[in-house]
């Protein structure tokens, strides 16, 4: 027998999926780049994110799955939504699955660290300097991103 779920079964769904955000995002785009990075100087940054390299890429898959989780939650919002007005609805789930995308695509500047460090052979005329200037300035662009990222998330 196929029951379709209860409008308090699917908003309690919803707000776990929500809540599941947290730890992913507060781990991922909070707590570990700001243990990692340090404002003002590159250099530390560096040795920071090449002696905590796992922790690194552990903050960009959790930052990745909580964007999934997002896409989710949009759902589950929508289904509690419509009832009581599907254009509205809409219009949250838009801005809601903006922001999965532009989390994702913004974490291509976590992997661009990533290379810069770990593959020095890729950029073999810049100097130890210049590679963390770049690291630096794809560090500085992953924060613009999360904030273009909160607005749609907050809208």
């Amino acid at each position: 027998m196929n029951k379709i779920p209860s409008i308090k079964t699917t908003a309690r769904t919803a707000g776990f999926i929500y809540l599941l955000q947290i730890p992913l995002g507060v781990f991922g785009i909070v707590y570990i780049p700001k243990t990692l990075v340090v404002a003002g100087d590159a250099e530390k940054t560096v040795s920071n994110i090449l002696a905590n390299e796992f922790i690194f890429r552990l903050s960009t898959v959790s930052a990745m799955l909580c964007a999934l989780v997002t896409i989710a939650a949009a759902v589950y919002i929508y289904r509690v939504l419509k009832p009581v007005d599907k254009r509205h609805a809409k219009w949250i789930v838009l801005f809601t699955l903006m922001v999965a995308p532009i989390t994702m695509v913004n974490k291509l500047n976590n992997v661009a660290v990533l290379l810069l460090l770990k593959y020095p052979q890729l950029s073999p005329s810049f100097t130890s300097g210049q590679i963390s200037a770049m690291v630096s300035i794809s560090l500085d662009l992953h924060q613009y991103g999360l904030q273009v990222a909160g607005i749609f998330f907050g809208l």
